[in-house]
């Protein structure tokens, strides 16, 4: 019932288990138990299946540059971004790669920066830095008063030390063989392209139950692989080289007494984008400004009577850059959220209550029939642990939007039959109003329109269905020992009257960009069928390895289903090993397959446009490999990566950029009052 992380805790020794074990697992599993024999000091205490956590350590062993990078490491999310910062993601095949119906958290906060069916996660006003962990869902969940059917990102930001601290974070990669940004200057080189600089810090001032932080970043990225470049071109028009330009600031402040804990915050980002909007088949340059704040507090924390509250206004806003075509995207969409909740515990029962309301306040080209969107809900969880081997967890809610109903259930099973082993059920059925998806669809039939439609011809329905989702989820885990676990999971979800859409691209040499109909159809249907498993080891204490492996297939073949999830792999491969022989130095290694895509919108394009597009992107390999080492007392900490190594023509995307080898350092710099 209380949502969270799980942190790094102590362990009694394996050898005190292994007796207990020589009675309750098979002669194989014994073999295993032997080969890693040994004392462990700390571990990870293992999450429930269906959720990972990525620590601050791994993040910066692995050397991520920007928060985007996280999806590096998400084993069960496919991500894919034709210029390799914006990204769309989908969790374990739970919806497609165009809705970003994904969930972001902050905190325990909901921080929406979807704009138009993209949500790119850089636009957090929050620097790599500051996180602790990240949690991430990939089965559903009932979190911080939402029903996220659709996958969690959830940001657990640092405490700040008690003292006086400032923390700076320097990164910048270069491709090999990518052209650069002064290929048509003097300066031309064969290989000078430049990713970044990423540019962070924090300032921190904290004392006993409180802080206060500020955190700022400056990143750009050179969109230079000449499939980009030449469709920019079809609109942009500036006295520079087309560049991404982001940065923002941050504020928070907390305190936690004998009432409780309360945080407030805000943040400010500015991104200069130039994404490609699927209805123009080009680069579209605009302003983003993104602004958010709010509080949140929780009274008697970890009692078993209590509350909590969450109050927070974001504001999304599109401004038009100078183009050629005179195409205005201006939108901007106010969000106001509230939460609260009350919880009470007796014995082995628990239970609580809650009321969730979200405001959507939206300003548009075009004349909206309806600017303001409200989604209130209303929801229960309880839980219950019959005996020591079983706890029962449920949730279940109701919503209205627009005289729609909504409504939907979870339910959760965990069994430990011994202390080896542990067997999780999910089930969740959600029944969602068109309006709630907040998506583009929703408010262009509301009238929202802009400059271009004369140019993408759009079919949209006369209504909309509620759309209903199930999903049924399984995992068996064992850990006869505290180096070795092997997790098998399986998962079904079924999708009735989804809003989706489907494109048809033609190639237009002119621009080398794209034209051609989108449909947006609401009946649509499909079934979705997933299995996996997951071992983790360690042959030696220092040496730290996880394999992962996931099978996704789509049995059903509605056409526009298919279009939509066909761009996701079937088959995706893993092999993670983090090597940390002392505190101050770490070597970390990532082996990743992916198998073939589809992207049937751009058969056609790609047939026309001489070899310069594909529609079936081949399987590839990524091997990237990393560096980190302490210094100057651990001030200073460098990494040094190397990602694609293979050097494979790496595309997640049927109208992306090919990344090669690129070769990134990150160096970071740490002081504090004590």
């Amino acid at each position: 019932m209380v949502d969270g992380g799980w942190r790094i805790v102590q362990k009694r020794t394996i050898q005190s288990k292994i007796q207990n074990l020589k009675s309750k697992i098979p002669p194989l599993l014994l073999l295993l138990s032997f080969l890693a024999a040994g004392t462990l000091r700390a571990q990870t205490t293992d999450p429930p299946p269906g959720v990972q956590i990525i620590t601050a350590e791994e993040i910066e062993q692995t050397g991520l540059a920007r928060l985007s990078d996280l999806f590096i490491l998400i084993d069960d999310w496919y991500a894919t971004s034709t210029e390799g910062y914006t990204w769309e993601a989908s969790a374990n095949g739970l919806a497609a790669a165009q809705e970003a119906a994904w969930v972001l958290l902050v905190d325990g906060n909901p921080v929406d920066l979807r704009v138009l069916n993209t949500q790119n996660i850089n636009t957090l006003p929050l620097s790599l830095g500051e996180i602790d962990y990240v949690e991430v869902h990939n089965t559903p969940v009932f979190i911080a008063g939402l029903f996220a059917q659709a996958g969690v990102i959830h940001l657990h930001t640092r405490t700040p030390d008690p003292v006086v601290s400032v923390r700076a974070d320097f990164a910048a990669g270069n491709e090999t063989g990518d052209p650069g940004p002064y290929r048509y200057t003097g300066f031309a080189t064969p290989n000078i392209d430049r990713i970044g600089p990423v540019l962070q810090g924090s300032a921190a001032v904290a004392g006993d139950g409180w802080h206060l932080r500020i955190h700022g970043k400056a990143d750009e990225h050179h969109a230079t692989d000449e499939r980009i470049r030449q469709r920019v071109f079809g609109l942009y028009q500036g006295l520079k080289d087309p560049r991404l330009i982001l940065g923002s600031v941050g504020l928070d402040a907390g305190a936690t007494g004998r009432l409780g804990r309360h945080n407030v915050f805000g943040g400010f980002a500015r991104y200069q984008d130039l994404p490609f909007f699927e209805l123009l088949g080009l680069e579209t340059p605009t302003d983003h400004r993104f602004y958010h704040g709010g509080l949140r507090g929780d009274f008697h924390p970890g009692q078993d009577a209590g509350m909590s509250y969450r109050l927070s206004y974001t504001v999304s806003q599109l401004e038009p850059r100078n183009n050629t075509g005179g195409i205005n995207l201006d939108w901007q969409q106010n969000i106001m959220r509230g939460h609260y909740e009350v919880r009470a515990a007796t014995g082995r029962l628990r239970g609580a209550l809650g009321l969730s309301a979200d405001l959507y306040q939206s300003a548009a080209a075009g004349d909206l029939d309806d600017e303001n969107l409200l989604i209130p809900r209303a929801y229960g969880r309880f839980g219950a642990q019959p005996n020591e081997n079983a706890n029962i967890s449920g949730t279940a809610y109701l919503t209205r939007v627009e005289g729609q109903l909504g409504f939907g259930a979870l339910a959760t099973l965990h069994l430990t039959p011994n202390e080896t082993q542990t067997i999780t059920l999910t089930g969740s059925m959600a029944r969602q109003p068109f309006q709630e998806t907040n998506s583009l669809w929703y408010w262009i039939g509301e009238g929202y329109t802009f400059s271009a439609y004369r140019n993408a011809p759009l079919a949209t329905p006369t209504s909309y269905r509620a759309a209903t989702t199930y999903t049924a989820d399984a995992a068996w885990r064992i850990r006869p020992n505290e180096r070795f676990s092997l997790t098998l999971s399986g998962g079904y979800r079924r999708f009735d009257d989804r809003t989706l859409a489907s494109y048809a691209f033609q190639y237009d040499s002119l621009t080398t960009g794209f034209f051609g109909d989108t449909e947006v159809r609401n009946t649509v249907f499909g079934r979705v069928t997933k299995v996996g498993a997951e071992m983790e080891f360690r042959v030696v204490p220092s040496l730290r390895q996880r394999i992962h492996y996931a099978y996704v297939r789509y049995p059903t073949q509605d056409d526009v289903f298919f279009q939509a999830w066909r761009s996701q792999p079937w088959h995706r491969f893993s092999y993670t090993a983090r090597f940390v022989p002392n505190p101050r130095f770490s070597l970390y290694g990532r082996l990743a397959y992916q198998s073939e895509t589809q992207w049937i919108a751009f058969q056609q394009a790609a047939r026309n446009s001489g070899g310069r597009y594909e529609a079936d992107l081949p399987a590839y390999w990524l091997l990237d490999l990393a560096a980190q080492k302490r210094f100057w007392r651990d001030h200073l900490q460098l990494n040094i990566s190397l990602r694609n190594l293979l050097n494979e023509a790496h595309r997640t995307h049927a109208a992306g950029a090919i990344t090669n080898m690129t070769l990134h350092v990150r160096l970071q710099l740490y002081f504090n009052g004590g």
